[in-house]
């Protein structure tokens, strides 16, 4: 079996691998998972959930109060912090990555807990509907939208009086927490996206770069898009889905965006960052050097680079609060 060294070693010639990432890819690859090219898509779902579950720990303290809810016919879990919350808390309607096709609310509970006390927010975390679901596919749109909605008509319950509301989220969620400023256009505070999947063009140069890189990688996202996407009509110029062909970026509200430097997403989200910023809206734009895309839901093995990504979004929430 490679050690993490050696998986990272042609890498490691051009960039400063952190360490946190080393650490990360010794403690996965001690699990042994099988291939996932040998699973079936509900396996895969279940292997996610258990890696990530090992990697973050399990009964992770959270200074606050978690409750489930439904969320506009959506599930959907509420953190409300009990320190550093504002009288009127600002309320983020958080999405969670893994391509729309694995992940859940239970993959990135830590990260979540960590948003929420660290900036004295309300998350709402949705469990939108995967895909495949070439009847319905646009299900986790379709969902984030009905959540969304929800939350906006129950900000008073789900924080105070004039609370501020924005949405957030990480790959595939940070595309669907675009894809609301698309579907809502008058109402929304902020985005927070943490390396959002915003394009659909396999040849940007960072993905040409991490074609075969170790873990999340061009060649995978690719399989992911050839799942997802291929149902959707029109799918390259679906604006609602493909946030790259956006005209009316003008429109979305304040953003930060959170990157990884060994990411094939890296350049799109780069572009979208320039593009946004173009069209008069204000972007803080990070990038956290030598950890690859997925760090954001790994704080257990990821803490000092984690804690980074939440201290800019804090940052960023306090100001528009």
């Amino acid at each position: 079996m490679s050690t993490a060294e050696e998986l990272w070693a042609e890498l490691a010639k051009t960039y400063t691998i952190h360490p946190e990432t080393l650490r990360a890819s010794t403690r996965q690859l001690s699990f042994n998972f099988p291939n996932p090219a040998h699973l079936s898509i509900e396996e895969m779902r279940e292997n996610e959930k258990k890696l990530n579950l090992k990697l973050n720990g399990t009964g992770t303290h959270f200074d606050g109060i978690v409750e489930e809810i439904d969320a506009g016919g959506v599930p959907a879990t509420v953190y409300r912090p009990t320190s550093r919350r504002a009288e009127n808390p600002t309320v983020m309607v958080y999405f969670h990555g893994g391509g729309l096709l694995l992940g859940s609310r239970l993959t990135h509970d830590r990260t979540v807990k960590s948003i929420a006390e660290r900036a004295g927010v309300v998350v709402v975390s949705v469990e939108y509907r995967l895909l495949p679901c070439p009847e319905e596919p646009m299900v986790p749109f379709d969902d984030a939208l009905a959540a969304t909605r929800w939350v906006m008509k129950n900000r008073d319950v789900l924080g105070g009086a004039g609370s501020k509301i924005g949405v957030g989220g990480d790959s595939a969620g940070g595309q669907l927490a675009v894809s609301l400023t698309h579907d809502i256009q008058a109402g929304l505070d902020f985005m927070v996206l943490v390396y959002p999947a915003v394009d659909f063009n396999l040849d940007l140069p960072s993905c040409r770069e991490f074609y075969r890189c170790p873990g999340f990688n061009t060649a995978a996202m690719g399989w992911i898009f050839n799942i997802t996407n291929k149902p959707i009509p029109d799918v390259d110029t679906n604006s609602r889905v493909n946030a790259a062909v956006r005209q009316d970026l003008a429109k979305c509200p304040p953003a930060v965006i959170i990157l990884a430097q060994i990411d094939p997403l890296r350049d799109a989200c780069t572009n979208f960052a320039e593009k946004l910023q173009a069209a008069g809206v204000p972007v803080r734009l990070h990038m956290l050097e030598g950890v690859p895309h997925g760090f954001f839901s790994r704080p257990g093995v990821f803490p000092t680079t984690c804690s980074q990504a939440f201290t800019f979004i804090s940052d960023f929430l306090k100001e528009v609060q």
